[in-house]
């Protein structure tokens, strides 16, 4: 919420024209540096050749109410110039705001205001199980905050009293986790925790998981299914991103195969591929293999998320693999540029060592 609220201000648009003139800076020179080096008869990567397909415009200053337009053209709609009643809205509303589907943006949970109780006041789980046990009109208000604000699906007022009684007091609210009461517990069997129970999860390697699963903890599994037992502790790596580190990765081999593991925080995205008029750098990754080795077949890439035009963007986590023949020790490069609502960070290229058994 801070940070919606932070894009509605001046000083963020501001922020965002001096970006955007950096940005066209930025590309005019390696541009220019690209051409100079080519016609001195220089040899130029493939990398640095990309800059070239780049349609480098330079921006024109827009005005604080054409930047809400295109940041928030609802609230524009509403607010107009006036950076103040943005700020209040927020202020207003800071109770209860929560993802809409997309994930991408924040709606105003209406049950919750006409309540009176914020959606990370565990007050409010209590008050929609009592709507619940008295029943009538007001028992569907009841439901829905219940299934918005929990991952579990119980069918009676009094299973989802019984569950808030035996853990309200290690019960915590998490925004980062999807504005969700979750359970302090390291039990993976826990189905307080489960986040297959509310969505259908699709990584960047296209695995799907369950979608709306039954809310039992035992069994677990969909009712009139046998259940099913707990997935097995995945062997790859725990990556750690943050605002100032938006990309963490890591390579390792396995048999044959070398794979880079790739995790972008929360808001922001890295670049698939790039329409030739977007001016934004391909992620990438290459192999420099020693003498004896070779890759075998093309390199297996994570499912991306599209976008109006040619370009498309990772999220989340996914996984590049690459098969390989021989041994040795093998130099792994990824190339990337990591943006969000606000802007994008300079290219960075990360270099890793794997050694292939």
């Amino acid at each position: 919420v801070p940070l919606q609220k932070g894009i509605c201000t001046k000083r963020a648009w501001k922020a965002s024209e001096e970006m955007n003139m950096n940005q066209y800076l930025l590309i005019d020179s390696l541009q220019k540096s690209v051409k100079a080096r080519l016609a001195a008869g220089e040899e130029v990567g493939q990398e640095e050749r990309m800059y070239l397909q780049f349609r480098n415009e330079k921006p024109q200053p827009i005005s604080y109410g054409q930047y809400m337009r295109g940041r928030n053209p609802q609230l524009y709609a509403v607010f107009g110039p006036d950076a103040e009643e943005y700020a209040r809205y927020y202020d207003k509303n800071l109770p209860y705001f929560y993802p809409d589907e997309s994930g991408y943006s924040l709606t105003i949970d209406q049950e919750a205001r006409e309540l009176g109780i914020a959606n990370n006041d565990v007050r409010i789980l209590d008050k929609a199980i009592s709507l619940l046990e008295q029943g009538g009109v007001d028992a569907q208000t009841g439901k829905t905050i219940l299934e918005r604000y929990t991952l579990l699906r119980y069918e009676t007022p009094a299973e989802w009293r019984a569950w808030y009684d035996k853990n309200k007091d290690n019960l915590f609210f998490t925004e980062s986790g999807g504005f969700k009461w979750l359970l302090n517990t390291m039990d993976p069997n826990e189905p307080t925790n489960d986040y297959s129970m509310i969505m259908e999860v699709v990584t960047m390697d296209g695995v799907k998981g369950p979608k709306w699963t039954a809310p039992r903890p035992e069994p677990r599994g969909h009712r009139g299914m046998a259940a099913q037992p707990a997935p097995a502790k995945s062997d790859e790596p725990t990556l750690v991103t943050d605002e100032m580190n938006p990309v963490a990765l890591e390579a390792r081999a396995n048999g044959d195969e070398i794979t880079v593991y790739m995790k972008v925080q929360e808001g922001y995205h890295t670049y698939a591929v790039v329409d030739p008029e977007d001016p934004f750098v391909q992620t990438t990754v290459t192999f420099e293999l020693p003498d004896g080795m070779s890759k075998v077949g093309k390199l297996q890439l994570p499912a991306a998320q599209s976008t109006g035009n040619q370009t498309s963007y990772y999220v989340g986590t996914g996984k590049f693999t690459q098969k390989v023949s021989g041994k040795g020790d093998v130099t792994v490069k990824v190339r990337y540029q990591a943006c969000n609502a606000n802007g994008c960070l300079r290219p960075t290229t990360k270099t890793m060592t794997v050694a292939v058994k």
